[in-house]
C-alpha cells in the first residue's frame, strides 16, 4: 500500500510541476535627458547617450538612433554611430534637434524614447 501511495504522490507532484519556459520582456530605451548646449556650429560634436537603456532579462541589445526633427535651417542628415549606445551629430544651425532611440533584444523592439537637444550658437 505504501508503494502505491508513493508512486501516486510522485505522479501527482510531476503532473503539477509548472512549465519553466522563460518569458522574454520588452527592452526599455532611454535616450537621455533633454538639454540645451552652446556650441560652435559645424564644428562641435554633440553626444547622444543611450547607455541608460536596458533589458529586464539582461539580453544583449542593438541600438537604433534616428533623426525625428531638425531646425528649419539645418541640413543634418546623418547621425555618427547610429547603431551604438553612444552616437553623435554635428549641429549646423541653432534650434531644436529631436532624436529617437529604440533598442532591440532580438525578440522585441522597445518603444521609441525621444530626446530634444536645443542648440545655441557661440
Amino acid at each position: 500500500m505504501k508503494k502505491i501511495f508513493i508512486i501516486l504522490l510522485v505522479i501527482f507532484v510531476c503532473a503539477t510541476c509548472s512549465d519553466t519556459t522563460a518569458i522574454n520582456n520588452v527592452p526599455v530605451a532611454f535616450a537621455g535627458f533633454d538639454r540645451s548646449i552652446i556650441v560652435t556650429l559645424n564644428q562641435t560634436e554633440v553626444e547622444l547617450d543611450g547607455t541608460g537603456s536596458y533589458d529586464p532579462d539582461s539580453d544583449l541589445l542593438t541600438y537604433k538612433w534616428s533623426i525625428e526633427a531638425i531646425p528649419e535651417k539645418s541640413r543634418l542628415t546623418e547621425i555618427t554611430n547610429a547603431n551604438n549606445p553612444i552616437a553623435s551629430f554635428v549641429p549646423d544651425a541653432e534650434g531644436d534637434y529631436v532624436f529617437s532611440l529604440s533598442v532591440d533584444d532580438g525578440v522585441f523592439t522597445s518603444q521609441k524614447d525621444i530626446v530634444v537637444i536645443t542648440v545655441i550658437a557661440k
